[in-house]
């Protein structure tokens, strides 16, 4: 259960914004038609889903959001990620963080209306000068041009521009009863060993308060003689405590949600809290002990609260967010998004058809054919993965534009597999090559089940088993001896990789491994080539800097010389 308490866990990858800046509409500017308004539903009222990327409750997840997100990332990517590819796994989680803080946005802005936040002229007035200044502007005749040229029309502008400032004034109101004292920074310094009985709930009010009375009449036994053991055996629904006595161990300060920690650090040696709601369910808290942490010495009270402020005010919009997700269903329509979000769960059922809509959604892509393959060799279906990753081969040479290093990588990777487990192979060397693959696997299997978490990292992090047959099979094949479906893969690879230097990294341990001795010395050149290019591109940005300091210089230079004057 611990696990599951954890905000980490609990936030899926969130990236709290508090004081919102220009983070949330700066990419407006930069992003095309993007600008389509988004109508607001009133409870119980029906929703055409066709062409919405999510809904929560009856509220559709902000289009304009998560399309701003997205080319906003793209763009960083490009800027600052010109020698590595963006892989079709990093294209997913792109889509996925752009998907949750459109999200956020959606909920605060929600919270928002809901709260009649109100947008003064004078806050309207100092995010337009924030604009003008990122954007290196005079004033609004220059950005009614530049949104001219991105088909941007201003009054649609001008609304968004609001409703930004109505999320970033809500989420200032969720932190401003936050306060941290001494006690605050002494908690942070002590651990405390806890153990809980949790009370389910569901998402409706009637569950809710039919748990919130089932677990005052277990807190009720309890003070009238039922040991905290018996109560977890009986009554806790949390299976991984239920066997333990409910313990959770030793827990520090961040290492839970809010209102669980909130509580269980106010609490004395054995004292038992009332009934804690956090999304989870109903907690009853019990403190076993408490021990100081040993090694901190002359702690700096002041500095230690301005910290611990900042971390409760993230928790408390990430629990307004928490609460939010709790009571309301998200339905996730886009494929993209609904792929990745079920293969994170690992639920595979969902994630397959969600995969093959991409196919159909985008059908010159060799992507979603890739990541389906992926899926495929994960479940040890070698057969289907093949075929998808020819499918997305046969649309890499129709849309060469399109092609994928990943995809002839993994296909090359197969090859060789094929090639150690066939007959080409024999007596001893097979059984070498066997033995030390199903220890790797056994290994693999045994990480996957230890796995509490986002069990994506099991789909996007293939076990890198080829690389034992590798070694083994370049052992004994001259490059000339290799069969050519393999060497044309990794050859393919060579081919794509461009100014890649990851790829062409990867590319020279293979070479090495397979004994292809004239390949390795040539994609030597190449990685000798892009990393003199890598090397130009860091001088060029140091003096890019120094430029600028010297300019900030001069600046400065000339206003002393007013201030002199």
């Amino acid at each position: 259960m611990l696990g599951f308490l954890r905000r980490n866990a609990a936030l899926i990858g969130w990236v709290i914004i508090i004081s919102f800046g220009l983070t949330m509409f700066a990419g407006a500017l930069l992003f095309r038609n993007s600008y389509k308004k988004q109508g607001n539903v009133k409870r119980g009222q029906l929703i055409d889903t066709s062409n919405e990327i999510a809904v929560l409750g009856q509220t559709p997840v902000n289009k304009q959001k998560y399309y701003e997100q997205i080319s906003q990332a793209a763009s960083y990517m490009q800027k600052n990620n010109r020698y590595i590819e963006i892989s079709p796994e990093m294209q997913e989680l792109i889509h996925f963080s752009a998907f949750n803080q459109a999200l956020q946005y959606t909920i605060l802005f929600e919270g928002a209306k809901q709260h009649k936040i109100k947008v003064s002229k004078a806050e309207i007035q100092q995010n337009m000068a924030n604009i003008y200044k990122l954007y290196n502007m005079k004033g609004k005749k220059e950005l009614k041009k530049m949104l001219a040229e991105n088909n941007y029309p201003y009054k649609i502008f001008m609304e968004n521009l609001k409703n930004d400032i109505l999320v970033q004034v809500f989420a200032k109101n969720l932190t401003s009863s936050v306060f941290v004292n001494n006690k605050d920074v002494d908690n942070k310094y002590t651990d405390i060993k806890v153990d809980h009985i949790l009370i389910k709930k569901d998402n409706e009010a009637d569950s809710r308060l039919s748990a919130l009375t089932r677990a005052r009449n277990v807190l009720n036994q309890i003070k009238k003689g039922l040991s905290f053991q018996d109560a977890v055996t009986t009554y806790s629904e949390d299976p991984g405590t239920k066997t333990t006595g409910g313990g959770l161990g030793w827990i520090s300060t961040g290492d839970t949600v809010g209102a669980f920690e909130d509580i269980a650090f106010s609490l004395d040696k054995g004292e038992i809290s009332n009934p804690v709601l956090t999304t989870y369910g109903y907690h009853l808290i019990r403190v076993v002990d408490k021990k100081r942490k040993t090694g901190f010495d002359n702690i700096d009270y002041e500095k230690e609260k301005e910290m611990i402020l900042k971390e409760k005010q993230d928790s408390a919009v990430t629990d307004y967010i928490q609460k939010v997700l709790s009571n309301d269903k998200l339905e996730i329509f886009d494929s993209v998004l609904r792929a990745y979000d079920a293969k994170s769960k690992g639920n595979i059922d969902i994630a397959i058809p969600a995969y093959q809509a991409q196919i159909s959604n985008n059908p010159a892509s060799p992507v979603p054919h890739y990541l389906l393959a992926k899926m495929y060799w994960m479940l040890e279906d070698k057969e289907k993965a093949r075929k998808e990753l020819m499918k997305a081969v046969v649309k890499g040479e129709m849309y060469p534009a399109l092609d994928l290093v990943s995809v002839h990588f993994m296909l090359g990777d197969l090859f060789v597999e094929d090639f150690y487990s066939g007959k080409e192979i024999k007596g001893s060397l097979k059984r070498k090559i066997k033995m030390r693959y199903d220890r790797a696997m056994r290994k693999y299997e045994a990480g996957q089940k230890n796995m509490q978490q986002d069990k994506s990292n099991a789909y996007n992090q293939l076990p890198d088993l080829i690389r034992i047959s590798r070694i083994e099979v370049g052992k004994k094949y001259k490059e000339k001896n290799l069969p050519e479906k393999i060497i044309k893969q990794y050859d393919k690879v060579m081919e794509l990789s461009g100014n890649n230097i990851n790829a062409l990294k990867k590319l020279r341990n293979i070479y090495q491994e397979l004994n292809a001795q004239d390949r390795f010395k040539k994609v030597e050149i190449e990685i000798a080539r892009v990393e003199s290019l890598i090397a130009e591109s860091r001088e060029d940005k140091v003096k890019e800097m120094e430029k600028k300091e010297d300019k900030v210089i001069e600046l400065d230079s000339q206003d002393l010389k007013i201030f002199d004057k």
